[in-house]
């Protein structure tokens, strides 16, 4: 975003909000519910984010990806198979079947920002056990592919390890490389169909926002041990369920992710804390 727009760089480095420390001030204002200044000068470039945001949703954070889609105005198949093919390499690496991981990220897709549970990611595949199942994701995590995180227990400031997890792709082009690995359809045209729904729209919104809590959260406590499910939660209770909660000065922050505003037929982002 800071490189593609000269004006917007140019006022989050006025405004002074590219450092961590300042993001985390800001935060913990929008939590106290407090809207500080800053983001109400930003709101001159609400047109702006709304398209570079449509754009991310389609290149993510690839580089490659973005020149090609900014000059061609598409992204052609042999970027997305040159990453294909890394997955396919580290998967062999790992002493994996390829057609049980394309059958397991199947169903990540399938059950995306949902609850599941390694015993329902088998369903519908070939994959004989659930350890099985848990052993693939855990590559495609170390792949730096998806992430996933637990609910938490408030009681007791943890995970609870045993129920279901919610797992979220890391990338928006990575998310589209790997669907049309998974299902053998052309990678391009199949972005472009998969976003036009607006539900499918708001799960991949939401893998982005899970990515970028990630590394909020590493930025500010950095390390080689670094696991984000330690960090970052889902919460449930009797009546609702909120999609992410951390800690930040001893306080839970939770975080909705709506996609429900429109504005001539414009779709707009609203992040409820």
């Amino acid at each position: 975003m800071e490189t593609r727009e000269r004006n917007l760089r140019q006022t989050l480095r006025e405004l002074w909000l590219l450092p961590i420390n300042r993001r985390k001030e800001i935060l913990l204002k929008l939590a106290m519910g407090n809207i500080p200044i800053e983001l109400e000068r930003l709101m001159i470039y609400s047109n702006e984010l709304e398209i570079l945001l449509e754009e991310y949703l389609v290149t993510g954070g690839i580089a490659q990806a973005i020149n090609e889609y900014i000059s061609t105005c598409r992204i052609s198949e042999n970027t997305y198979e040159t990453f294909v093919n890394f997955l396919i390499r580290d998967i062999s690496r790992w002493g994996a079947n390829e057609n049980y991981a394309r059958q397991i990220v199947r169903r990540i897709i399938e059950t995306l920002c949902s609850r599941v549970s390694w015993n329902s990611l088998k369903e519908d595949t070939e994959v004989g056990d659930h350890k099985t199942v848990e052993s693939y994701v855990k590559i495609l995590k170390d792949s730096f592919i998806v992430s996933y995180i637990y609910q938490l227990n408030i009681n007791k400031d943890s995970p609870y390890y045993q129920k279901e997890k919610k797992i979220y792709f890391q990338d928006p082009f990575i998310f589209h490389a790997c669907r049309s690995w998974a299902y053998g359809r052309k990678a391009f045209e199949s972005s472009l169909e998969f976003l036009g729904p607006e539900e499918n729209k708001s799960k991949l919104v939401e893998c982005v926002v899970s990515n970028h809590i990630i590394r909020f959260i590493f930025n500010l406590f950095p390390s080689s041990l670094f696991d984000p499910s330690n960090y970052i939660f889902y919460w449930r209770g009797k009546k609702r369920e909120l999609d992410f909660a951390f800690k930040l000065n001893r306080k839970y922050i939770p975080i909705e992710v709506n996609i429900l505003l429109k504005f001539k037929n414009k779709t707009l982002l609203e992040y409820t804390t």
